[in-house]
């Protein structure tokens, strides 16, 4: 049995999805945006603070204070963003069953070519949180290896507590 490869191209495939799933997309794109610039802002003060803020560890404590508090916003839109993409996927399927129900209704054969645009929007959200886990991710092992350095450690009352 030969294998059919579904044809992707997301410029056909941006009219199909509803406007809030659009604008969830768009919000998305400039979030990780967004995202890349405090990340990168944030490595580059890290930078800035191995050089210049060992020689006042309280002012460099107080700081590093800070820039975990930005990665720990950005994990916090990280996990909003996810939400809100379990609620556009649903409002989506929700129309592609509604799509399957028409078109019965119509008497038109629909193929499995429907799920196309459903899974496309599943593939772009998840590609761009991917990106911005990844980014958050670089920049939480940077931000741990700069308090070791700088001897600054937070107190830990337990997994996930502190």
């Amino acid at each position: 049995m030969p294998v059919h490869w579904m044809h992707w191209d997301f410029r056909e495939a941006w009219p199909t999805p509803t406007i809030p799933a659009k604008s969830y997309l768009l919000f998305l794109l400039a979030g990780n945006v967004y995202a890349s610039y405090l990340i990168i802002r944030t490595n580059l003060e890290l930078k800035i603070l191995l050089k210049d803020g060992t020689t006042i560890p309280s002012l460099a404590k107080r700081r590093l204070f800070e820039l975990g508090g930005r990665l720990e916003n950005l994990r916090h839109f990280s996990t909003m963003a996810r939400i809100l993409f379990g609620v556009f996927f649903a409002n989506e399927s929700f129309n592609t069953i509604q799509g399957i129900q028409l078109s019965v209704l119509a008497l038109s054969p629909t193929r499995f070519d429907i799920f196309g645009p459903l899974i496309e929007f599943a593939f772009a959200a998840q590609a761009i949180l991917a990106i911005l886990y990844g980014l958050q991710w670089i920049g939480s092992s940077r931000l741990r290896s700069c308090k070791a350095l700088v001897g600054f450690y937070e107190p830990s009352f337990g997994p996930g507590i502190s």
